[in-house]
């Protein structure tokens, strides 16, 4: 048992308190715990030395619990305003105190019991095998009873022994006794590739996995997730491997980006151009580190932290496909650009040299496949149109082996949402329908908005709007939930501007002028009407109506097969949205779950999307109210399986049975908000 008594406030250390800079190691000159440094913010306190089945007890003042669960209560309407830590005590893995970890705060006659929580781990996942497919057992960093495989933590505790907050937090090193110490990996870029290398781990290694933390921020809390990879007895002995060897990422380049990106974002984000070019509020929480975890004698220990965060701008995870010009649905070969703009690992947008292969001649079309220079990162293949006047793959290959990337090979970044020079039309005081669904106030202000034809409207005033992380949350409802906007959904928001000193909010959108959006709204509206004039009674009950226009899309509409497989067409195809699959009778899930979303509110019933993934892939389905409960239906399912209700009113827990998937809650609804669709 190791005893810590807080500090008195005028022992406060003044330090100089600054990140730890791109692709530095946590990790002190002396040997010893590194050192937070901090201008007056912490009070640095001396590390203290423990065993690893050691239990830390704080004592405090008092013993009344009600005084320490109103403490309790203070701490979390206060959070601290760097950490953003609503607790009394807890426990970080970087002297740069940005990645937490799950931290006992239990109170005991007088006295608070902190460790790592083995109860609670729910708000830190591990994900193993990220990149190939490799054996080995789960790695457990924190088993029962002890302190687990670091053998360093940094506790930061935010009040004193009389259970005030502290002005100045105090910053306490816990150094785990007689455990071996690694320096940190180094990770390196080459011309794009992700190369990681490790000093000499000694004699008796056993084992060794690659881990990656990174910090996971949400409205509700700030956590850190573990993803790890083994590596084989060739890379021990070599101290070297190669992220982007094919041989190491199954899927090639991309898993291999994807766990040496700096931010929690699934791939579907990356892949979607909304994510692009938000506000600087999302790109300053970055935080990713690297380090290994070595076993020898059955036990397993960490090596020092690396950071890396910068590194995030030289590596391309997914491509950007901007509009090009086409005819017939192929992609012009004059319209297809000298370079490749790709989405990198910090969520930026940024330009890399391609090289450009023939697969397959049609002569008036032809299929290309593109690999960034010097790298095995193949983009999808497309097909492009040549001759007549739409360029020539000879003069594409010219122009691309001309392009020149910058000397220091880091691209630079593409002015993206900065050159949209698309209509805006500001909403107007009043008389706007109010026609939107959400969860939230904003929600259905701006989704009145958009389904009005109003990209651009002032929501300073609303207090979901207070930073851009909340605004893109409210806009991924707002597109998901109401197909009227003519945004797919199901893949985030999409791409905005919000000034954050006059609170206006402006919205891409990819119709040419407000008319033509208009009237593809009002298409899609009187389409629904049509169909609901077909097939609906009045003497029918709401179940009997959302399975006779579940019944018309399967007989009608046809899933598109080829614009599922090329992703970078979805944002310029009418496929992904309602108007598909009522105009074109053409749709993939979006479309499907869209049209019968129009159609079943059209028809006076409640109705709501549902994202989330199937066998691996991204997907969306519909809910809808019947009887007083939210029921499943999946419209795609029923159409391609050739069993019109194969997916029809079922409970949460009967799809599972019936079709395993993940229930996207947080990227259908806003947070705090889907309890309700939820049974």
């Amino acid at each position: 048992m190791r005893h810590l008594r807080p500090a008195a406030l005028a022992a406060t250390l003044a330090l100089v308190f600054a990140g730890l800079g791109a692709c530095s190691s946590d990790s002190g000159n002396d040997g010893g715990a590194p050192r937070p440094q901090s201008a007056s913010r912490f009070a640095m306190q001396p590390a203290l030395e423990m065993n690893t089945n050691d239990v830390v007890h704080v004592p405090k003042g008092y013993s009344d619990l009600n005084r320490w669960n109103s403490l309790k209560a203070t701490l979390e309407e206060q959070p601290d305003p760097d950490l953003h830590q609503t607790s009394d005590s807890m426990l970080y893995l970087d002297a740069s105190l940005t990645h937490p970890i799950t931290t006992v705060n239990q109170f005991n006659y007088g006295s608070v019991v902190i460790g790592p929580s083995f109860t609670g781990q729910s708000a830190t996942r591990y994900r193993p095998n990220t990149l190939a497919k490799r054996g080995g057992d789960p790695l457990v960093l924190f088993p029962e009873d002890t302190w687990g495989v670091f053998p360093t933590y940094y506790l930061v505790q935010r009040s004193d022994k009389s259970g005030d907050l502290l002005e100045h937090p105090e910053v306490t090193p816990i150094v785990i006794e007689d455990m071996e110490r690694y320096p940190a990996p180094v990770l390196n870029n080459s011309e794009g590739s992700a190369i990681v290398t490790f000093e000499d781990l000694g004699d008796d290694v056993e084992e060794v996995r690659l881990v990656k933390s990174i910090l996971e921020v949400s409205r509700e809390r700030t956590s850190t997730e573990f993803l790890e990879f083994p590596l084989t007895p060739s890379e021990i002995d070599a101290g070297r491997i190669d992220l982007t060897d094919p041989r190491v990422s199954l899927d090639g380049y991309r898993r291999a980006n994807e766990f040496v990106r700096t931010k929690r974002l699934d791939i579907t984000d990356f892949q979607d151009e909304s994510m692009i070019g938000q506000a600087d509020a999302y790109f300053s929480r970055d935080s990713a580190k690297l380090f290994l975890v070595v076993k020898k004698g059955g036990q397993w220990t960490a090596s020092d932290l690396l950071d890396y965060t910068d590194l995030g701008s030289r590596i391309p995870v997914a491509p950007y496909e901007g509009e090009l010009e086409t005819v017939s649905g192929y992609v012009t070969a004059r319209s297809v650009p000298e370079y490749q703009e790709m989405i990198t690992a910090d969520g930026r947008v940024r330009r890399f040299a391609y090289d450009v292969e023939v697969v397959k001649d049609y002569d008036t079309v032809v299929d290309i496949r593109r690999t960034l220079r010097n790298t095995s990162f193949s983009l999808p293949t497309m097909t492009v149109a040549v001759g007549d006047g739409y360029g020539t793959i000879e003069e594409l290959q010219e122009r691309t082996a001309a392009y020149a990337p910058p000397i220091d090979l880091a691209p630079a970044e593409s002015e993206v949402l900065n050159d949209y020079d698309g209509w805006i039309e500001t909403r107007p005081d009043s008389g706007v329908p109010e026609t939107g669904f959400g969860t939230s106030e904003l929600s259905r202000y701006i989704a009145d908005s958009l389904q009005a034809g109003y990209n651009q409207m002032p929501i300073g005033d609303f207090p979901e709007a207070g930073t851009s992380q909340q605004v893109s949350q409210v806009l991924s409802e707002v597109v998901g939930q109401n197909p009227l906007t003519l945004y797919p959904g199901g893949n985030g928001h999409p791409a905005y501007d919000l000034d954050l000193e006059t609170g206006m909010l402006t919205i891409k959108t990819d119709t040419a002028s407000r008319e033509e959006f208009l009237d593809k709204r009002n298409e899609i509206r009187a389409l629904a009407q049509a169909v609901i004039k077909e097939r609906i009674t009045p003497d029918m009950s709401d179940r009997e109506k959302v399975a006779a226009l579940n019944a018309w899309l399967v007989e009608n509409v046809t899933y598109d097969d080829y614009l599922a497989a090329t992703p970078y067409r979805f944002s310029t195809e009418d496929g992904q949205t309602a108007l598909g699959a009522l105009r074109d009778k053409r749709a993939i899930c979006t479309g499907y779950a869209h049209a019968l979303i129009v159609m079943a509110r059209e028809a006076g019933l409640e109705a709501v999307a549902l994202s989330g993934t199937t066998s691996g892939a991204g997907h969306m389905w519909t809910k809808v109210k019947v009887d007083g409960e939210w029921l499943n239906v999946d419209p795609t399912f029923n159409a391609t399986s050739g069993v019109e209700d194969y997916v029809s009113f079922l409970t949460d827990d009967e799809l599972q049975e019936k079709s395993p998937r993940y229930f996207g809650w947080v990227s259908s609804f806003q947070p705090y908000s889907f309890d309700a669709f939820q049974n």
